[in-house]
């Protein structure tokens, strides 16, 4: 574990590579600094962005495109991440039917996803209560709410497991050669 002291060292020298940075290389080496970061703190969403940045300036769409979408799981959906997708050329097409996805963090998802199973074994409890004979609309409405909770269990849980395994395999490798000047 790094002393506080020197992650404040290593943000401020990754911030001195930035304002420096104007060749293809430099940004590669900016890059390089910020996955080093992003490796030693890996719920920072900012660090996970400021390397799809340095990478898309850098002529590295692919690796750029993976730095983005590592940034939208840890944080959600930001006009500043959507950009650098759009730019790094992300495809877009799938975005709006699965808005919840992009937009929620993930930890936002987790909470959403016990809370869902919580409701789900509450509206399993209610059905098997419910009295069976006149009273039809309360046996209705439990059976209901125990589908819309199973159904909103299953939609979180992939979400979740997909954010998951993205942040879990390791980004893809960019050319980190020097070019010559």
């Amino acid at each position: 574990a790094r002393a506080d002291g020197a992650g404040d060292f290593a943000r401020r020298q990754a911030a001195a590579e930035a304002a420096r940075a104007k060749e293809p290389a430099d940004f590669r080496a900016l890059a390089r600094l910020c996955r080093a970061l992003a490796e030693e703190e890996p719920d920072s969403a900012a660090l996970r962005f400021d390397c799809g940045a340095a990478l898309l300036l850098a002529g590295e769409p692919d690796a750029a495109r993976d730095a983005f979408r590592r940034a939208e799981a840890l944080a959600g959906s930001a006009p500043e991440i959507e950009n650098g997708l759009a730019l790094a050329g992300g495809p877009a097409w799938h975005r709006p039917l699965l808005f919840w996805h992009h937009a929620a963090p993930l930890s936002s998802r987790e909470r959403a996803l016990a809370l869902a199973w919580a409701l789900s074994w509450a509206a399993a409890l209610a059905l098997a209560l419910a009295p069976r004979g006149r009273r039809r609309g309360i046996r209705a409405a439990a059976r209901a709410a125990f589908a819309a909770a199973l159904l909103s269990c299953a939609l979180l849980a992939t979400s979740v497991a997909a954010s998951r395994r993205l942040l879990a395999s390791p980004p893809p490798a960019f050319d980190e050669t020097e070019d010559a000047r």
